[in-house]
């Protein structure tokens, strides 16, 4: 790791590149040590804890990881009654300061953080990423395909975490389905009960509510046995056991 000396007396002549060397220095030893720890994957370092409440979700205080950075989320409140949440990159510049030439004023803090909404925006994080906790031990598995019912089309694919989670992500549109069998899941990923995994989908009347993508024993069989529709790209983890 890089390190600025400063053991030297007389005066240090301070520059803007040693304060550049500064910001790099930590920026790359934080990037080095989560890249390790959280496999490339976009993760809750710590915090953010989701509370809902009917169609409001609560999010506590905490921070994020995504494409190799590190953002702070102050926490918050949203409604909405799709249930669709993301996180937001916010960008935020400050503290403009006066140049030497006595004309020109700088912005010289730029303020990165997460915000949540309510719905999809352009370069959004879906709230329901996996905790760094649940990715950083050992290897993550190969993407495998969800081989999906005839009735259906999109893409489906699913792996198994390193610390022994499932990972099942993907779309589908199931508005031709007469039968609410989404599609089937190699043996090793069936859990040893049945589970409900929420998934938002708008059925044919263009009604978008929260329905439950059922992770089955029977068959190794996905199914709705709600409404079907179309759903939107989802990001779900569940236990074997």
């Amino acid at each position: 790791m890089n390190k600025l000396l400063t053991e030297y007396n007389n005066g240090f002549p301070l520059l803007l590149d040693d304060l550049r060397f500064i910001d790099d220095i930590y920026r790359s030893g934080i990037e080095s040590i989560l890249k390790a720890f959280a496999n490339n994957t976009d993760c809750i370092v710590f915090g953010c804890e989701k509370t809902y409440d009917g169609n409001t979700l609560s999010i506590s205080a905490g921070a994020i990881w995504h494409d190799n950075e590190l953002f702070a989320f102050a926490g918050g409140t949203q409604t909405n009654p799709s249930n669709d949440y993301y996180f937001k990159v916010i960008e935020v510049d400050e503290s403009f300061r006066m140049f030497g030439d006595g004309t020109t004023s700088n912005p010289v803090h730029r303020l990165r953080y997460v915000t949540f909404n309510a719905g999809t925006l352009a370069g959004s994080i879906s709230v329901n990423i996996p905790k760094l906790k649940d990715v950083f031990i050992g290897v993550n598995g190969e993407w495998e395909d969800v081989t999906l019912d005839s009735q259906v089309t999109g893409s489906m694919k699913i792996r198994k975490l390193a610390n022994g989670l499932i990972e099942l992500k993907g779309s589908f549109n199931a508005l031709n389905s007469s039968t609410g069998i989404i599609g089937t899941i190699p043996n090793k990923y069936v859990p040893s009960a049945s589970i409900a995994l929420p998934v938002s989908v708008q059925n044919s009347s263009g009604v978008r509510k929260t329905m439950n993508l059922n992770v089955t024993t029977y068959l190794n069989r996905l199914t709705i046995l709600e409404d079907v529709g179309v759903s939107n790209n989802f990001d779900l983890f569940y236990s074997l056991e």
